[in-house]
């Protein structure tokens, strides 16, 4: 519980930055969803590609390798395209920080900069926005579907059999 309270904390200084890109989390929400979906549609082709081959019925067992190869595209098309618009955001956010931190250091008083090491300054540049560029790009998403994963998988189970 106390670590959920510091990562709150330590992550509320991005919320400016992330949130005038806000149509791009929404995007990438979008996005993995579709992904989410493509990959509970391919258990439900394949488990009808199977029932049906079993049954020698082709009609049905083409249906199955059709919605199979649809969910399996949606999913990589979803894959492609959360990752293209992650990538794009990371960039802009971690570009907007960088800035602001270069137009704060130009208006600091270089009397103030002598009290830290230039190369702290750089270091934080560089690898703190490289952690941020990491998360945006990469970690969100999974922030996203974990939840989305279990949502929707537990819905399509009662939609089979509530029971």
């Amino acid at each position: 519980m106390k670590n959920d309270v510091k990562l709150t904390v330590q992550l509320r200084p991005l919320l400016p930055f992330v949130r005038s890109h806000l149509w791009q989390v929404m995007g990438i929400v979008v996005f993995v969803s579709l992904q989410v979906v493509g990959n509970i549609l391919l258990s439900k082709g394949l488990g009808q590609a199977l029932d049906a081959g079993l049954a020698s019925n082709m009609t049905a067992f083409n249906t199955g390798i059709l919605i199979v190869l649809a969910a399996w595209f949606s999913s990589d098309v979803g894959f492609f395209l959360r990752s293209v618009l992650s990538g794009r955001m990371a960039e802009h956010v971690t570009y907007s920080i960088r800035e602001s931190a270069t137009k704060h250091l130009a208006a600091v008083k270089v009397s103030e900069l002598r009290n830290t090491h230039s190369a702290d300054y750089v270091s934080r540049l560089s690898n703190d926005l490289n952690l941020v560029r990491s998360l945006l790009a990469l970690e969100l998403q999974f922030f996203v579907r974990a939840p989305l994963q279990c949502l929707l998988s537990f819905g399509y189970m009662l939609l089979i059999s509530w029971k």
